[in-house]
């Protein structure tokens, strides 16, 4: 084998295999959160049909049961919020901006949560906090995502309507 081909061989696997592994660690990090909310959902009497993962973050819906679930994944401890959407009249995805420049066009979030209304009094609201700019570094899909998925609640929601 010539020399050339040797070091071309080294220069793409000094390319490839450090992409692969990231690929690779990313996804399984999602797989391990997508069963922590299985496992949590089972022992809660949930079995989570539907769920979508992104960054340190899991939202979940149980349709047959009729919760909704959302785990954080975070250092000290992680963090799971259910709410049974058959105490709850509706959902909504709250949008809380920054104060931004007068002469700016740009809209800055500082947080974005999915906001639970209960339909008596007495029931505590519950929010799920998709984005917050003290936590999370940048703002990805979470707004896409909390519209998804605000709309996905409210339609099992609209059953006891």
């Amino acid at each position: 084998m010539s020399a050339t081909a040797i070091t071309g061989i080294v220069i793409i696997a000094l390319i490839i295999v450090p992409i692969w592994y990231l690929i690779h660690s990313q996804g399984a990090g999602k797989r391990k959160m997508e069963k922590e909310l299985a496992t949590l959902g089972q022992k809660g009497e949930m079995s989570i049909s539907e769920h979508e993962a992104w960054s340190n973050k899991v939202i979940g819906l149980d349709r047959e049961h009729e919760k909704a679930a959302f785990f954080v994944q975070a250092s000290p401890q992680s963090k799971i919020l259910v709410a049974d959407l058959k105490l709850f009249s509706r959902c909504q995805v709250e949008r809380n901006l920054l104060e931004t420049q007068p002469k700016g066009n740009a809209i800055v979030y500082s947080s974005i949560r999915i906001r639970f209304i209960p339909r008596e009094k007495a029931t505590a609201e519950v929010a799920f906090p998709l984005f917050t700019d003290t936590e999370d570094m940048t703002l990805s899909n979470e707004l896409q995502l909390a519209e998804e998925w605000s709309e996905k609640f409210n339609i099992v929601m609209k059953k006891h309507n």
